[in-house]
């Protein structure tokens, strides 16, 4: 959970476009030094190669500090679930910086993450919400990321874990994903709705820019 913080809070705080930013783009867009689709564009892939940095050099270590199985398909699943959580983070980072100031700003991304935390499956499982609030589990992007996080680590047919007491109830990965409610045994099912919300959070972005540059010419 806190590789999962450390890797999407900087991209929201640091993804954001400054108005200034936004000010100068629009006279050098004006000038016809470069095309707006080209800024956008370039302002996605400059944050991109961190995106990747991030979860490739923090997660080797993490899984091996809590003695995880090394097995290359559950590091490959956990690295594609990260570098997702990342994009989107990016995302949220990119649309709220184009579409609001600077304090507006900071406090909408930090609520942001506050309510994507809590609602994520791990403060407290969606099994045990109220009915009306278990949707808001489905909209966070950090709920498919500890579900898919969860299966990448103790399911596909983990044996049992190590433990020296006499008896352990979290011995099987069966019982841990059960206690964590977590409601698919594929993957992919954590997978798609996180590269959904990145195709539909760019869309978003890309129109709020168009609309904001229309709007201060």
């Amino acid at each position: 959970m806190t590789s999962k913080t450390t890797i999407n809070t900087p991209s929201n705080q640091f993804s954001s476009v400054d108005a200034e930013e936004a000010d100068v783009s629009i006279k050098e867009i004006a000038n016809n030094w470069y095309s707006r689709d080209a800024y956008f564009f370039s302002k996605l892939l400059n944050d991109l190669p961190m995106q990747i940095l991030c979860p490739t050099v923090m997660l080797p270590s993490l899984y091996y500090l809590t003695n995880q199985p090394l097995e290359f398909n559950r590091i490959t699943m956990l690295w594609v679930i990260f570098l997702l959580g990342g994009l989107v983070g990016q995302c949220i980072g990119l649309l709220v910086g184009v579409c609001f100031g600077p304090k507006t700003r900071n406090f909408i991304l930090g609520n942001t993450c506050i309510v994507a935390v809590l609602f994520s499956g791990y403060v407290i499982t969606s099994s045990n919400l109220a009915w009306y609030l278990r949707p808001l589990c489905y909209l966070s992007f950090q709920w498919y990321m500890n579900q898919g996080s969860l299966l990448a680590l103790y399911g596909y047919g983990r044996g049992s874990l190590k433990c020296d007491q006499v008896y352990c109830y979290l011995k099987k990965p069966s019982v841990i994903l059960e206690e964590f409610d977590v409601q698919t045994e594929r993957i992919e099912d954590c997978l798609w709705p996180l590269v959904a919300m990145v195709g539909v959070l760019y869309v978003l972005t890309y129109v709020a820019f168009v609309v904001r540059l229309r709007r201060m010419k």
